[in-house]
């Protein structure tokens, strides 16, 4: 997960969990992130650029080498970000005070919670391997791909290599059903709101 996905989902959660069901909120995290992606991109250039501009003040109106410029521009991007999320996402928020209760445990597998709001995120490795064996489907189908993957990495269930065909196919399966049912949900949702 990216470093603006992740501020998205630590900022939205709680707040969108009561609007959104877990397939919303991830395609408004995805939609949003990419808005926040953009912005950045917009950004870039000027900041790498007063990066550049900063060192070679420093270094005797030298231009950098190769090697320091990526890491200038690196560091102009990281730094770009945390302003980007500080102004778009955490500008005005204030956490929730915390709560005296220990938290109850989630005794459910993570089979159990994968198309819950409870699921687990994906980590990096998942997001990597679901985009390695689900490169030609649609981001979102990657996206409860990864988070099929990340239960049963939590589970400790056997994973997929790209080799692995018939596992593959399984999991394809798994995915396009829960799909399918939340497009019928979907649906269902919608004509209901039609016929008030």
């Amino acid at each position: 997960m990216s470093d603006i996905k992740q501020a998205l989902t630590e900022r939205w959660h709680r707040e969108l969990a009561v609007q959104l069901d877990r397939p919303q909120f991830e395609d408004w995290v995805t939609a949003e992130a990419d808005r926040l992606e953009m912005l950045v991109a917009q950004l870039l250039p000027d900041r790498e650029a007063a990066e550049i501009q900063r060192w070679r003040d420093q270094n005797s109106g030298q231009y950098p080498d190769f090697l320091t410029s990526t890491g200038l521009r690196t560091q102009a991007r990281a730094s770009l970000v945390e302003t980007v999320l500080t102004n778009e996402v955490w500008e005005g928020y204030t956490p929730a005070p915390e709560q005296q209760e220990t938290p109850q445990l989630d005794l459910r597998s993570g089979m159990d919670r994968w198309l819950t709001e409870d699921a687990e995120s994906a980590s990096r490795e998942m997001e990597r391997l679901a985009e390695a064996i689900w490169a030609a489907r649609s981001p979102k189908f990657r996206v409860w791909g990864e988070h099929l993957l990340q239960a049963r990495a939590i589970d400790g269930l056997r994973l997929p290599d790209e080799s692995d065909r018939e596992l593959i196919e399984e999991l394809t399966t798994t995915v396009q059903n829960a799909l399918d049912e939340d497009a019928q949900r979907d649906a269902v949702r919608a004509a209901a709101r039609h016929n008030r």
